[in-house]
């Protein structure tokens, strides 16, 4: 089937086809999305090097992860994959296992594949990587934390929020030692969970208490030794709060070698909401991010930037909201 055809099929210009096809970012998104789904039902491939080379760039967009065992990243990484096969791109995919080098890596490779636009979770190291990207004027667009020192648009969650309702779903249900696995400090989003954790005590009267927070890396074994630690103090908090579900994971390890019923001998809030959380028994009290929300609104600030229908970086804040569960009760003394 020839351009023409599909421009009459669609009640198109032939040139609104060929803009579609060749300068996407010159189309309606819904006028691209039409194109697309008639051109690949017709069977139509159009040339993606000869378009990449008129407009200065693949059809790609290279996303960086730092945890793929994260529950959280793995759906993130889905989300903005499906929506930005939508918009006729595809992903190229890294995880910098949060480790500076790595994530250097894949961002100089990115530009040498000549990507359209690059949505990361940044280590918080890499700013003048970051930076030198910027300056070759391909987009960026941060998710879950920010690297410190960049002008970019962003999609965060409202953090210290999030330890908010965890820590005040904790006082009201009667506990006064509330202990906290807290995430890396150099990082936004665990610096910001502390914070909450922090001004959420003190808002309910009870003193900030610096020997029931242990502070660890996002990982499951950092939730373990720290869920040890606690546990190992003259007098152990009746409640915890753990920054991430990798850590969380650890944690009831911890709790299950200790003889603790999680939900009766001491309760338990994590943030994510992961299926494993769901589904384990007790089901686990979660603080819950709106995932796919806040990759779908990556990829839109993104093709908004390559649209060039914005020119200030706009930084977005999503809401988290708590999940009561069976891992949540009165303190058992």
């Amino acid at each position: 089937m020839r351009l023409k055809d599909v421009a009459q099929q669609l009640g198109l210009a032939p040139s609104t086809v060929s803009r579609a096809l060749n300068h996407p970012e010159m189309v309606a998104a819904e006028t691209r999305i039409r194109v697309l789904q008639a051109v690949q039902k017709a069977g139509y491939q159009p040339d993606r090097i000869a378009r990449s080379l008129r407009v200065r760039h693949t059809f790609t967009i290279g996303l960086i992860v730092s945890d793929i065992l994260n529950p959280f990243h793995a759906e993130l990484a889905r989300t903005v994959e499906q929506a930005a096969r939508q918009r006729g791109y595809t992903v190229i995919f890294g995880n910098s296992n949060e480790e500076e080098e790595q994530e250097r890596n894949y961002l100089e490779s990115f530009v040498s594949s000549r990507v359209a636009g690059i949505i990361l979770a940044p280590s918080g190291k890499s700013s003048e990587t970051l930076q030198r990207v910027i300056n070759q004027g391909i987009p960026v667009v941060q998710v879950d934390r920010l690297a410190p020192g960049l002008e970019t648009d962003a999609v965060l969650l409202d953090n210290q929020k999030g330890a908010a309702l965890a820590v005040k779903h904790l006082f009201d249900l009667g506990h006064r030692r509330i202990g906290m696995i807290a995430g890396p400090q150099h990082l936004t989003s665990g610096k910001e969970r502390l914070e909450g954790y922090r001004s959420t005590l003190l808002a309910c009267g009870l003193a900030y208490n610096p020997e029931l927070v242990y502070v660890a890396d996002f990982r499951e074994g950092g939730g373990y030794e720290g869920t040890r630690a606690l546990l190992s103090l003259p007098d152990p908090p009746t409640a915890l709060l753990v920054a991430n579900s990798e850590m969380a994971a650890g944690a009831v390890r911890a709790l299950q070698e200790a003889n603790l019923v999680i939900g009766k001998d001491i309760s338990l809030v994590t943030f994510d909401d992961t299926r494993w959380a769901r589904y384990m028994l007790p089901p686990l009290t979660v603080v819950a991010q709106p995932v796919e929300e806040i990759g779908r609104t990556a990829v839109d600030v993104l093709f908004r930037r390559l649209e060039r229908r914005t020119s200030r970086s706009t930084v977005y804040t999503l809401q988290p909201y708590l999940v009561e569960r069976a891992s949540t009760g009165r303190p058992a003394r």
